[in-house]
């Protein structure tokens, strides 16, 4: 067998799970910024620091979540979250996981309007 067999069953396995493969490359990379801002910044430099208690949104955990949801896209692969994204129970469940966070954000506004009408009195 030539050189060239093996290069068209590579090729051919690259082009059939290129998916794949980019979000688990896409999601070995945000594990790495998890090591990298675990030990390379200090614990009171904000959003990359370790909350312990309060908030969960700093950089260590939105890489894990970002990593979880790679890994997650990679598992399921291209075919099936089409059909997924095609079906009409999860465009509902998406549609109401929006509709909650714009609630979210128009009571946040409200908020703060309110703080500073408040303060401005």
């Amino acid at each position: 067998m030539s050189l060239e067999y093996y290069l068209y069953a590579i090729l051919d396995v690259w082009y059939k799970y290129t998916f794949e493969f980019c979000f688990l490359g896409i999601g070995f990379i945000f594990l790495a910024v998890m090591d990298f801002i675990n030990f390379q910044f200090p614990k009171d430099s904000g959003f990359f620091s370790l909350h312990t208690k309060g908030s969960r949104f700093d950089a260590w955990h939105l890489s894990k979540r970002i990593a979880i949801f790679c890994f997650a896209l990679a598992a399921i692969g291209d075919g099936q979250l089409l059909y997924l994204i095609n079906n009409p129970f999860i465009q509902i469940a998406l549609l109401a996981i929006v509709c909650q966070w714009v609630y979210h954000l128009l009571k946040r506004i409200k908020k703060y309007i309110d703080h500073i009408l408040i303060n401005k009195e």
